[in-house]
């Protein structure tokens, strides 16, 4: 550590290194603090420590999950609750993102009348079969797809044209 004079002096490193076995500036392991001549910061440092030894600060912490399980989920409820509003604020915007990254991804319009406006468009499965695929799936199952490049079993189609498509092949139910 600098004296409070601000320089080391001669004498104060030879000590130093002699003691800690180490020059100014290295850590245990010999590996300097400084990056380009300039000090790192504890932040900076545990970041290139993580990045070297990926994986061990993830096994750790589920490690430190699984012997206190109760106390983690329990937690996390108490955050959930007490954040209600937000969290569901930042769901919705995260959702919004995402379908306007699907609607693009497909072409941002009906393929039947041309309607471009995104709050009506909806993803249609060209076959059927979408009520059965978001049972066995799950609810964005075919969004990601879209996103990974599949979009041979889906199109783009405005509300109306859905709906009359829906009628039309006797999707709907009372027909």
């Amino acid at each position: 550590m600098p004296y409070k004079t601000g320089g080391w002096g001669e004498q104060a490193k030879a000590r130093y290194e002699k003691r800690y076995n180490r020059k100014i500036g290295e850590c245990k392991m010999g590996r300097p603090f400084k990056k380009d001549g300039v000090p790192i910061t504890n932040r900076e440092a545990v970041k290139r420590y993580n990045e070297r030894n990926p994986g061990k600060k993830a096994k750790a912490l589920r490690k430190k999950r699984a012997a206190n399980r109760d106390f983690f989920n329990e937690y996390a409820r108490f955050q959930y609750k007490k954040n209600i509003e937000k969290v569901k604020m930042q769901k919705a915007k995260r959702w919004q993102i995402y379908r306007l990254a699907v609607i693009t991804k497909m072409g941002g319009e009906c393929v039947r009348c041309g309607f471009s406006d995104y709050r009506a468009l909806q993803i249609d499965h060209i076959n059927g079969g979408g009520v059965r695929e978001i049972r066995e799936k799950g609810q964005y199952h075919s969004s990601k797809e879209i996103l990974k490049g599949n979009t041979d079993k889906y199109q783009l189609l405005c509300a109306n044209c859905n709906w009359i498509k829906r009628y039309e092949n006797k999707e709907v139910g009372g027909n």
